[in-house]
């Protein structure tokens, strides 16, 4: 289960996720939880957890999104 992220992050998240689905862009889920965490250092968050609440947030806003590269080896 991802960990809940902090208000501020989520709401870095939802915001990226509309900005980018507003452009009628796909989604890098894997780029976007990346660099959402190195805007958050301190919050030490996992970035599968960042990418388990953009994929939420994209598909309740129906955004289409690129999951490649989420697989950790």
């Amino acid at each position: 289960m991802p960990a809940i992220l902090p208000e501020p992050v989520r709401r870095q998240v939802e915001l990226s996720v509309k900005a980018t689905g507003g452009n009628l862009c796909i989604v890098d889920i894997r780029a976007m939880a990346a660099e959402i965490r190195a805007r958050f250092p301190a919050e030490d968050i996992a970035v599968p957890d960042i990418a388990a609440t953009a994929i939420r947030i994209a598909g309740q806003c129906g955004v289409p999104v690129e999951l490649s590269g989420l697989t950790e080896r």
